[in-house]
């Protein structure tokens, strides 16, 4: 039971937001299914501050490209990145046989899933605090997201075999600094990573899924996030798996926030996958809540193509996760620093802006399990004291966009001591690259602030430690500490100062709350 937990936990959260989600929970059916065929869970885990107007001026939800498009996705951080399980997962856990809800009201839980209700109730909190670097060090923020939702098996209810609704809401609460930590933290990633919701609640998923050809198929329509599906965490944290390319330069929204999307996905062997997907992109989505599906603001569509392929401790001694990802969103993009003539947009406001239709890239991320302490010769230990190492590479050549590479990995302990089989600890290495463009940007805007120049380099650095810790059956922690080294000014780009390199704190408490009432068998 514990593993179930431990394992479905991790599904959640590092997927969720996405993750992070950033929402939408797997039901019986989908989680049989990731357990019989693909879902190997990736490494173990449940899952006013005044700045002076003179030196850090906060942003305004008008600042050029600084705005919701880009910002607002911060969702449960990784928080609430919530992943489907028949989505190849990752690589270390097998989707184990779903257990009968236990706890006080494990009658209710029961009979709802006898019933094909499937309940979902988590929550996550997240705290960051920048401790020396950025712009104002020092800011904490915090976040608390309560994440309710429901899988409604039609096989059980209406006959309808395969079938699966989804319904999940996101609550945001215990919410600090939620508007004031971006232009104190000044830099892209240790900006983007803290929680940032602009509603109270957010409704984060409603979609009906069907599986088809004996559950080789998978197809899904209506509102939900692509963090959902693709670009799955490779790393077992739940506080930095961010990707700036993923996010910034392809427009995808954090976990929290749905827009209207079509998905198919199709298991060519147990282990090779392929799936393709079109999502809304609308930048007001993180402004939106309820039932306020408004596509009038919409500016285009994010295509996604992926392959992939994955193995677990069920299938290998030596488990291993490819994939290939590859982006196109039509959207128009304006360049922030030159205008249509081709001089400073900053300078001369008045100039027609450059534009461009459309941005388009690829992610490819890699895992693997390199070590393991008994040498492989315990075959039926499925929590073996074993080293992952991870890797992902991305790029976004074409088109206006804020980063146009980057470049991260690293290696996670998985656990360390055969005693606490879900705790892990890791290490990571993030290289970003900013475009000309953006980088220009930031430049001219310092000095039109009255700055004294903006002279760090395009590539930021960010060194990691990070854990996971299962503290009891159905509550977790997940520390990590960053080194940031020539940490940039993008979410405070008319700052007279200048970033400064430091240390960064996160953490998130993670609490299967449904379980631990005895109202699902799963998070």
């Amino acid at each position: 039971m514990l593993a179930f937990v431990r394992s479905n936990i991790r599904l959640i959260v590092l997927n969720l937001l996405a993750g992070t989600s950033v929402l939408g929970f797997a039901s019986q059916a989908a989680a049989q299914d990731a357990a019989a065929r693909q879902a190997a869970l990736q490494p173990e885990a449940t899952a006013e501050r005044l700045l002076d107007a003179r030196s850090a001026r906060p942003m305004r939800r008008g600042d050029d490209r600084h705005t919701a498009l880009r910002r607002p996705k911060g969702p449960p951080g990784r928080i609430i990145r919530n992943i489907n399980p028949q989505i190849q997962p990752a690589v270390t856990q097998p989707g184990p046989v779903r257990p009968l809800p236990v706890g006080p009201l494990a009658p209710i839980g029961a009979a709802a899933e006898a019933a094909g209700i499937n309940l979902h109730l988590l929550f996550i909190d997240a705290y960051y605090n920048n401790f020396d670097m950025g712009v104002i060090k020092g800011i904490s923020a915090n976040t608390g997201l309560l994440i309710a939702g429901a899988d409604f098996d039609m096989g059980r209810i209406a006959g309808i075999n395969g079938g699966t609704f989804h319904v999940l809401e996101t609550v945001h609460t215990l919410r600090t600094h939620i508007n004031n930590f971006a232009p104190a933290y000044g830099d892209l990633t240790a900006g983007f990573e803290p929680v940032f919701p602009a509603t109270a609640s957010q409704f984060s998923v409603l979609s009906y899924e069907q599986k088809l050809l004996d559950g080789a198929m998978t197809v899904e329509v209506g509102r939900s996030n692509p963090n959902r599906a693709f670009n799955l965490p490779i790393q077992g944290n739940f506080v930095s798996n961010w990707n700036n390319v993923w996010y910034q330069s392809a427009g995808v929204k954090v976990p929290t926030l749905a827009s209207w999307m079509a998905r198919v996905s199709y298991n060519i062997t147990p282990a090779w996958y392929v799936q393709a997907g079109a999502y809304e992109d609308n930048p007001r989505a993180v402004f939106q809540y309820g039932f306020d599906w408004d596509t009038r603001t919409s500016t285009g569509a994010l295509a996604l193509a992926e392959i992939g392929y994955k193995t677990d401790f069920t299938t290998t001694l030596y488990p291993n996760r490819f994939e290939l990802l590859g982006f196109y969103n039509s959207s128009q993009r304006t360049d922030p620093a030159f205008s249509a003539r081709g001089r400073s947009i900053v300078f001369n406001p008045t100039d027609p802006a450059r534009t461009q239709d459309g941005s388009a890239g690829f992610i490819f991320n890699a895992q693997s399990v390199v070590w393991r302490a008994d040498g492989g010769t315990e075959a039926g230990n499925l929590h073996p004291t074993s080293l992952v190492a991870f890797a992902s590479v991305s790029a976004a050549p074409y088109g206006i966009v804020p980063v146009t590479a980057e470049a991260y990995g690293g290696f996670t302990l998985q656990s360390p001591l055969q005693s606490r089989p879900y705790d892990s600890i890791g290490v990571k290495f993030h290289w970003t690259q900013l475009s000309n463009s953006e980088q220009s940007f930031l430049q001219m805007s310092n000095i039109a602030a009255g700055g004294a120049g903006y002279f760090k380099s395009r590539n930021s650095f960010a060194y990691e430690l990070n854990a996971h810790i299962q503290i009891a059956q159905y509550i977790a922690i997940e520390p990590t500490i960053q080194y940031f080294q020539n940490a940039n000014n993008f979410y405070n780009p008319r700052s007279t100062r200048v970033a400064r390199d430091g240390f960064f704190f996160g953490g998130t408490l993670q609490v299967a709350v449904g379980q631990l009432l005895g109202l699902s068998s799963a998070p």
